[in-house]
């Protein structure tokens, strides 16, 4: 439909905030005509076999539109790749061997990730075969208590449910990196990459909000992936309810990320006051010996790193879907643990998506 729609003569004059082509590149898609070597053309708008549409570009997804009864109607969607000047001629996005050496080196981790983490013996605590019940009860009441419901619940004078007595470092750390978690999912449902990932991105980002954080680094490697080449694999699939859910509701998620990421650390340090877990110093002396002898604890530590690392990486790939009067401060605030991804999710655009739906 998308073909037969663009073949239509008189579009209107569209403008588009996102016009922005400095290189040639080559457009793999659908839509019917040619898109190799799309520069930029008048001041807002592309004519495309001399009919005009709104090309709204955000990172390597290109949305061909129309303007039908006073609203955007998307034509259709395709991918593009750019291209880089070599000797013989165009060389693919992914031949790159920078490319290729970070998707190695991100491999490489994750199989270090998941063999030293979860089953051999040299790290911290017991390894995934040799777990022992109280780790595994240590793990279900920290899950018992998660986001701090029951805990704030109780202390409200709430009781059908009493919460889990567990020490408040554990509580910090782990409800720190499940709020981390839960930030990315607007960005990795917005990732401009996504379509790389062969897989569903909803069980992607449960299994790894709810079960463990591994899946994120083979994410990282399978977005450098090269891009689709078949117009089959060119669009991308319908968000599906949940995605649209974090991404309509970003700024729900940024803020009740803020809001866990800040109760951890004064929890860390005042949580649970009368039920004997010390001042700040004991609290800080018993959380190192903690992490020198507790394997989920010791992983929340990589984790932590993990996501040190691959946040400013992510947001940086996808600052075109950052609302412009944002864009710059999410740029800047990007390389902050924590603080630049409530920045993005309170900064992702989401008008656009709105109007051309």
């Amino acid at each position: 439909m998308a073909s037969s729609l663009l073949t239509q003569r008189g579009l209107s004059h569209l403008s588009s905030s996102r016009i922005s082509l400095s290189k040639p590149r080559k457009a793999i898609g659908p839509c019917g005509v040619s898109l190799t070597g799309l520069r930029r053309h008048g001041s807002q708008t592309l004519n495309v076999s001399s009919f005009e549409l709104m090309r709204f570009q955000r990172g390597e997804e290109l949305r061909w539109a129309r303007q039908e009864g006073g609203r955007g109607v998307v034509l259709c969607r395709v991918k593009v790749d750019t291209q880089k000047e070599g000797d013989g001629g165009e060389v693919p996005e992914m031949d790159d061997p920078v490319r290729s050496v970070k998707q190695v080196a991100l491999w490489v981790m994750a199989a270090v990730y998941t063999s030293y983490l979860f089953l051999l013996p040299y790290a911290p605590g017991d390894p995934v075969w040799a777990i022992s019940q109280a780790t595994i009860t240590g793990v279900l009441n920290l899950s018992f208590n998660f986001f701090y419901v029951l805990p704030l619940a109780n202390i409200l004078g709430f009781h059908l449910l009493e919460a889990a007595v567990v020490h408040p470092a554990d509580e910090a750390l782990f409800n720190f990196v499940l709020g981390w978690a839960l930030l990315f999912a607007p960005l990795i449902f917005t990732d401009r990459k996504r379509d790389r990932f062969p897989w569903s991105l909803d069980v992607f980002w449960l299994a790894s909000m709810f079960l463990t954080n591994t899946f994120l680094i083979p994410y990282m490697a399978i977005r450098l992936n090269k891009s689709p080449d078949s117009p089959r694999n060119s669009l991308l699939q319908p968000a599906s309810g949940l995605q649209r859910s974090f991404t309509n509701g970003a700024r729900v998620v940024a803020v009740t990320g803020a809001a866990v990421g800040l109760l951890s650390i004064v929890w860390f340090v005042i949580g649970r006051p009368t039920e004997g877990f010390g001042d700040l110093a004991e609290r800080w002396s018993y959380w190192i010996d903690t992490v020198s002898k507790d394997r989920p604890t010791y992983a929340f530590i990589w984790d932590l790193c993990c996501y040190t690392v691959f946040q400013p990486w992510l947001i940086g790939d996808n600052l075109d879907n950052i609302r412009p009067e944002s864009k710059e401060l999410v740029a800047k605030l990007r390389f902050l643990p924590y603080v630049g991804l409530v920045a993005y999710c309170w900064g992702l655009d989401t008008t656009e998506d709105a109007k051309l739906q």
